[in-house]
């Protein structure tokens, strides 16, 4: 009686996500190790106003595998959660304003990051986002929209297959106000995250498409500080995601079976 052998190996990938930034070149997905990065937000009073709207050959795993193909769905899962990391990033920056906002000085939003490589210990700019300030509803609220992007590298892992990122842009405003004479009182409004789809393998992104993309609205009197946070998350992560599901979902039926493998294993 032939037996049958089933051989499963996760193929793993020793490329530290969180320390590395892609890009797309010549087709053909480029990695640059960095040591370190950082991020910044410039704020620059604006006076404008305008109303607007695989399974691999592997000798040696079978012993390993008697005993404990059974809890190759816990494997699996585990794998999948910190594969879905090198598929996201996220990085913020906050800053003071120095000028009392108001509908006539909006604050004009300018977000930075850039990495410093580990060969040549040269910052190189990886992302840079415009922000550009509105007054809407007949000029009582206040809302940013995106006037300028650039994306020359992911802090997200991609693939040549898979090149697109979606940025996620949280704006977060911070108001603050003498309650006595030792007390600061504090308070915040965030706006749901501007979603911006940028591709890799564009050298230059067109921004006229996502210009129109808006953030909640915020009340333009008194801000004192703004952070903003991007979130870089690869679509591929969604099947992942899909993967992870199907692996919860199926989970006992799954470890039945391979158990009944590991018998035949023996």
């Amino acid at each position: 009686m032939k037996k049958l052998i089933l051989i499963v190996l996760l193929t793993q990938n020793y490329c530290f996500s969180q320390f590395k930034n892609y890009t797309i070149s010549e087709n053909k997905v480029v990695c640059e190790k960095m040591y370190s990065d950082i991020s910044t937000l410039e704020i620059i009073e604006d006076y404008r106003i305008s109303s607007s709207m695989t399974l691999t050959k592997a000798d040696g795993l079978t012993s390993f595998l008697v005993g404990k193909v059974a809890k190759i769905p816990d494997y699996i899962t585990q794998y999948l959660k910190k594969r879905k990391l090198k598929f996201t990033a996220n990085y913020e920056a906050k800053n003071a304003l120095i000028f009392a906002s108001n509908k006539s000085s909006l604050p004009k939003l300018i977000f930075k990051r850039s990495f410093y490589n580990q060969v040549n210990k040269i910052a190189t700019n990886a992302m840079e986002l415009t922000l550009i300030p509105e007054m809407v509803q007949d000029e009582k609220f206040l809302v940013f929209k995106v006037g300028k992007l650039s994306f020359e590298y992911s802090k997200a892992k991609i693939k040549t297959k898979a090149p697109r990122i979606n940025l996620l842009v949280e704006i977060t405003a911070y108001y603050s106000k003498a309650k006595d004479n030792s007390t600061l009182e504090k308070t915040e409004s965030k706006s749901s995250a501007i979603i911006i789809p940028v591709d890799l393998s564009v050298k230059d992104q067109i921004t006229s498409n996502i210009s129109n993309k808006l953030s909640d609205v915020f009340i333009a009197d008194g801000i004192s500080e703004i952070s903003v946070k991007v979130t870089e998350i690869n679509p591929y992560k969604l099947k992942l995601e899909e993967l992870e599901s199907f692996i919860t979902d199926n989970n006992e039926d799954l470890s039945g079976l391979f158990s009944e493998l590991s018998k035949l294993l023996k």
